[in-house]
């Protein structure tokens, strides 16, 4: 699987969050919300760099920068 998001450059919430969503929605699942917050790309490699530092869990990184 690190592969696969190494490959695509995605994250391992995310890649859980759309496979998530494509088994209980199926394809609709996986369009995109008028709802969808979009985030900087600053702030996304914040997050990582956090996650990636060991500094926080992921539940924490989920809350601090997407909430």
């Amino acid at each position: 699987m690190q592969q696969t998001l190494t490959k695509y450059s995605i994250s391992e919430y995310a890649f859980y969050d759309w496979k998530y969503k494509y088994s209980k929605y199926g394809i609709d699942g996986l369009k995109e919300s008028r709802t969808c917050k979009k985030y900087s790309n600053e702030l996304k490699e914040l997050a990582i760099e956090d996650y990636i530092s060991g500094k926080f869990l992921q539940s924490e990184v989920v809350k601090l920068f997407l909430t």
